[in-house]
């Protein structure tokens, strides 16, 4: 594949360096000839790696189509030599094929962007309430229940939760050291349960968050869920803030 580029389509980076960062309006394609990147994206300021690519494999193909700006950074984790195609090489390239593989190539793209956005819409009302309401589906399909507790392993918990939302297994296990600061759940020591101690008490906070997600107004909420104290409403108020659920999430596409 070289020997059709000419020297100026070869671009080496060093160990650390920034291909191209989340945000950016840059138009090339790259095809990884030596070396390694990772893709990354900030999500409640931390630093998520989304993917890793090794030699032969290519990255930013997504900017040739449309005028979407780059959603994720991608960073090289060793030397790096990289076969870089612009947009113009690129679809002087793609129009010497048949034009219904051109168009069924832009369909496919769109389709992406629009899978892309179908699965943000899941985080509508942030990353951690959708972690905490998993936690509690998959306790209570898979785990074990006495009284008003459930149980489930905590290694098959998060891997579930990261195989449904995709984010890193650190973003998941910082949620729940605060849902156990909180005593939302616990961790039995000796099999390395997650116990969830009050499972009414979940229950209602997850209710009582999803009715002020969409108002945002305490006297509203005390409106439309007359079943609940004005104490048991600041409480999970307060519960609110102290596991960052009020806290705005940073999540969006991860196509590149």
């Amino acid at each position: 594949m070289k020997e059709k580029f000419t020297p100026t389509a070869v671009k080496t980076f060093k160990k650390g360096d920034v291909v191209f960062s989340e945000g950016d309006k840059t138009k090339e394609l790259y095809i990884i000839s030596s070396g390694e990147v990772e893709v990354v994206k900030h999500i409640l300021d931390e630093e998520v790696i989304l993917a890793r690519l090794d030699t032969g494999e290519f990255f930013g193909e997504m900017a040739m189509f449309g005028d979407e700006p780059r959603s994720a950074t991608v960073r090289a984790i060793s030397d790096l030599e990289t076969i870089v195609i612009g947009e113009e090489y690129f679809k002087d390239q793609l129009s010497n094929l048949p034009n219904w593989f051109g168009n069924m190539v832009e369909v496919l793209i769109e389709r992406i962007r629009e899978m892309d956005k179908k699965i943000i819409s899941q985080f509508k009302y942030g990353l951690g309430y959708s972690i905490l309401q998993l936690l509690h589906y998959i306790s209570e399909q898979f785990g074990t229940h006495t009284e008003n507790q459930l149980a489930v392993n905590r290694e098959f918990l998060i891997g579930k939760i990261y195989q449904i939302l995709g984010v890193s297994k650190g973003i998941i296990e910082k949620h729940f050291q605060d849902f156990i600061s909180t005593k939302i759940i616990e961790i039995e020591p000796e099999t390395e349960k997650i116990i969830v101690k009050d499972k009414k008490r979940l229950e209602q906070f997850i209710e009582f968050f999803l009715c002020f997600s969409e108002s945002r107004n305490l006297e509203k909420v005390k409106k439309q869920l007359p079943h609940f104290s004005e104490e048991e409403i600041k409480n999970f108020y307060d519960l609110s803030k102290k596991i960052r659920l009020l806290q705005p999430d940073t999540l969006t596409m991860i196509s590149m």
